[in-house]
């Protein structure tokens, strides 16, 4: 099984689960044996965190940093 972004070139029946569907993060977490309620689900896409708020995880945005660079 494998996760990966959805790409315009995914293939609605595909045996591959995309995030950021509800169904791959449930099966990320049954397969790695996580707690649900002990598990926070990070990523850098608003719209992936919906996702993970759908399936009622705990769930945190990030950002890139720029860091200024010495003269």
């Amino acid at each position: 099984m494998v996760i990966i972004e959805r790409t315009p070139e995914a293939k609605a029946k595909s045996p591959i689960l995309y995030k950021p569907s509800f169904e791959a993060i449930e099966v990320v977490i049954f397969i790695a044996n996580f707690d649900p309620e002990k598990t926070i689900f990070f990523d850098d896409s608003a719209r992936n965190i919906a996702s993970g708020k759908v399936a009622g995880r705990h769930t945190v945005i990030v950002r890139a940093l720029q860091l200024k660079k010495n003269n």
